[in-house]
C-alpha cells in the first residue's frame, strides 16, 4: 500500500509539473485563472509568465449622514461562486525581480472626520512569482522520478526476458531482438526454484 501511495504521489507531482509548464506557455497568449468570489475575491491568475495570487475587496461610501460618511465593504456578490477564465483587470508584472507585489485600485479616497483618508471602490492586491521558479525548483525531483521509472521498467523487461528497447519477447532469439535489432547485453534473472 505504501508503495502504491508513493507511486501515486510521484506521478501526481509529475502531473503538476507538466500542468505548470503548459500554463506557463499558454499564459503569454491567453491569461487564465480561477476566482473564488463572495464578500471578498480570492484568485489564482496566470498572465505573461507569472502566477499571481490576488486578493480583492469592494467598498462604497455610505451617505446616510452627510459630513460624517462611512465606508462599508459591499463585496462582489451575495453568494460565493468559483469562476474561471478571463475575468478581472489584466495586470502584467515585470520579468524581474522573481517575487513581486502590485496593487490595482479603481475608486477614490475621501477624508474622514479624524483627518485620515479612506479608500472606496475596488482594490486588488497581487503577489506574483514567475512560472519558471517552481518549475526550476521541481525539475531535479521530476528528473529523479523519471530516471527511477526508466530503470524500473528496464529491470522488469530484463527479468521477464524481453527486449529493453521495444519489449519484444526474446526467448526464441537470445542474442538479438528480431523486432528492433537491439543486441542483448543483459541476461534475464534466473527463475527461483519452486519449493
Amino acid at each position: 500500500m505504501k508503495r502504491r501511495l508513493r507511486s501515486f504521489a510521484q506521478w501526481t507531482l509529475v502531473g503538476v509539473w507538466c500542468a505548470l509548464l503548459a500554463s506557463w506557455l499558454v499564459s503569454f497568449r491567453f491569461p487564465h485563472g480561477n476566482y473564488i468570489t463572495g464578500l471578498r475575491r480570492y484568485g489564482l491568475w496566470c498572465d505573461a509568465g507569472f502566477i499571481q495570487f490576488r486578493y480583492g475587496t469592494n467598498s462604497e461610501i455610505d451617505f446616510t449622514n452627510p459630513g460624517r460618511w462611512t465606508i462599508h465593504e459591499i463585496g462582489y456578490s451575495g453568494n460565493t461562486k468559483i469562476t474561471w477564465g478571463r475575468r478581472g483587470p489584466r495586470i502584467v508584472l515585470a520579468q524581474w525581480p522573481p517575487v513581486q507585489q502590485a496593487e490595482f485600485a479603481s475608486g477614490g479616497e475621501v477624508p474622514t472626520i479624524d483627518g485620515r483618508t479612506e479608500f472606496f471602490g475596488e482594490r486588488i492586491r497581487i503577489w506574483g512569482i514567475p512560472h519558471w521558479l517552481p518549475l526550476a525548483m521541481l525539475s531535479p525531483l521530476i528528473g529523479s522520478i523519471m530516471l527511477c521509472a526508466w530503470r524500473q521498467r528496464r529491470a522488469r523487461r530484463i527479468a521477464a526476458g524481453l527486449c529493453v528497447h521495444c519489449g519484444y519477447d526474446l526467448r526464441a532469439s537470445p542474442d538479438r531482438c528480431p523486432e528492433c535489432g537491439t543486441i542483448r547485453t543483459e541476461s534475464p534473472a534466473p527463475a527461483s526454484p519452486a519449493t
